[in-house]
């Protein structure tokens, strides 16, 4: 599992690479972009290599270098330091390939189903609780790596920890167990508490190139050539979740939000409620969080091991740091929806919109369009308004997708937006 195979992501790669090649990686690492980009492909091709017991630099670390080093020693330049990845051949390798190795400890939602609390097993997985993290990270972190080499804790969708257990991951972060290595995914570090980003060294992955999207959607056969501009101006830079909206049917929905765009103009209020409806229909088409990845196909040893990792039981209640004596996540058992996932089928929603009039505004300015089949969907949507107006009414979306963000009244925020879409276009809301 070469580090290469994560495509244009050179700059985090890199990043990571010098810390391996210098002997002095960091213990806590945070990863944070999109997901889709490749983030979490790339924390388990380091975890492998961590776990690898015949990495291919470490004729580096024969040479006085190295990972494994002693920092009291002073480290040896080689001739030539071979790029690190790991061999994939060494049982090691085939461990972690099959999901079986005993020293990789993955931390995702759903973990709770594992936890020998009944109460903590019946709670709707909405985030990393305190009692996941003691039980699975902070217990399990203080033994021994069973195969002698490392303990690799990886952290996905880690803006969903809670502040109970992030407080109770503090000293660990700060002074974690020799050998021991925890690797934190997440959207944004603004979405951890500024004391969990401190201990943490940041790496961002950026947003891959919409070309290169086209060409993968089109390579894997995932849909048609003329629908895979559409489903990569989507996908904001994520090849994950543009293969996520292949299979969910989004290319049929985005003929009748066209329509809804072209009515607007007559009756706002019932274009927000049509909008509201549809956005039910997106609800599935969440981002990929748990693969996270440029293609789950490529992604075994992450699905495996979620599925075929035993929960480690160990002994003793010694690893709860202690500064989380008073952090505690209540008992309530969570039945609602998960309203992270209703809210993606809005924003889904407003994304479809953006693209549609972003090929408006392109038509009207007399530029061919991107994410529309045909130049004159475009030029029907524009319906003779000016750039000026389109562009006020991409103001508007941007506008509905930041009140989104800050949990503002669903109904409202579409109603303004119609509203305000509707005048921009070209006329007055009754």
């Amino acid at each position: 599992m070469p580090f290469d195979d994560v495509k244009h992501q050179g700059i985090a790669r890199d990043r990571v690479r010098r810390a391996l090649q210098s002997g002095r990686m960091p213990h806590a690492y945070l990863f944070t972009g999109r997901p889709g980009v490749g983030r979490q492909m790339f924390a388990e091709r380091l975890a492998q290599y961590l776990l690898c017991a015949a990495r291919q630099d470490d004729a580096a670390e024969a040479d006085g270098g190295g990972l494994f080093s002693s920092a009291s020693e002073p480290m040896q330049s080689p001739a030539k330091t071979p790029a690190p990845d790991a061999c994939g051949t060494c049982e090691d390798c085939r461990m972690f390939a099959a999901g079986t190795h005993p020293d990789y400890h993955p931390i995702y939602r759903g973990l709770n189903r594992h936890h020998p609390d009944k109460l903590v097993q019946k709670r709707k997985a909405l985030e990393h609780s305190v009692e996941v993290i003691r039980h699975f990270l902070l217990d399990a972190v203080t033994l021994r790596p069973s195969r002698g080499r490392a303990k690799v804790f990886l952290v996905s969708e880690a803006e969903r920890l809670s502040i109970g257990a992030q407080n109770a991951m503090l000293k660990t972060l700060e002074e974690p167990p020799g050998h021991s290595y925890l690797i934190l995914i997440a959207s944004s570090a603004d979405e951890l508490l500024p004391t969990t980003r401190s201990r943490c060294h940041h790496v961002a992955f950026q947003a891959l190139p919409t070309d290169y999207i086209v060409q993968e959607l089109i390579a894997r056969g995932a849909t048609a050539p003329d629908e895979a501009r559409f489903l990569a101006a989507l996908s904001q830079g994520s090849l994950g979740a543009a293969l996520q909206l292949t299979r969910g049917g989004v290319v049929a929905q985005r003929d009748a939000v066209m329509a809804s765009l072209r009515g607007v103009t007559a009756d706002p209020l019932g274009t927000s409620r049509q909008w509201q409806e549809l956005a039910k229909l997106l609800t599935g088409f969440k981002p990929p969080d748990e693969t996270d990845n440029e293609d789950e196909a490529d992604e075994a040893p992450a699905a495996k091991s979620k599925r075929s990792i035993a929960p480690l039981k160990p002994k003793g209640d010694d690893a709860a740091d202690d500064d989380d004596e008073d952090a505690d996540d209540g008992d309530e058992i969570e039945t609602g929806p998960d309203a992270r996932t209703v809210r993606e089928g809005q924003q889904l929603l407003l994304a479809v919109l953006g693209a549609l009039l972003g090929d408006a505004l392109r038509a009207a300015a007399g530029v061919l369009p991107h994410a529309l089949t045909e130049e004159g969907q475009a030029r029907a949507i524009a319906a003779g308004a000016s750039p000026r107006r389109i562009g006020e009414a991409i103001r508007a979306v941007s506008a509905a997708e930041r009140q989104l963000e800050l949990n503002a009244n669903v109904g409202l925020v579409f109603d303004a937006l119609a509203i305000a879409m509707a005048r921009a276009m070209g006329a007055r809301a009754a």
